[in-house]
């Protein structure tokens, strides 16, 4: 499964891809272009988690230029 936010144009907010796969049960969720995943008890609750793992990554300090092209 493969989810992607697309903000608008100029928006100031990056895009990932996300892949979603089950692990016993749990959901994982995974951005592709960085290694940040997260997980939750539903795919909805992994993004979600994975969302905001990667909202804090950047708050943190981390550049877009750690970020696969």
């Amino acid at each position: 499964m493969a989810s992607e936010a697309r903000p608008g144009k100029n928006s100031g907010v990056a895009s990932f891809t996300a892949r979603v796969h089950r692990e016993g049960s749990w959901f994982v969720a995974q951005a592709t272009e960085i290694d940040i995943a997260s997980q939750g008890e539903s795919e909805g609750e992994a993004l979600a988690n994975l969302r905001e793992a990667l909202e804090l990554y950047f708050m943190a300090g981390h550049s877009e230029e750690h970020v696969s092209p």
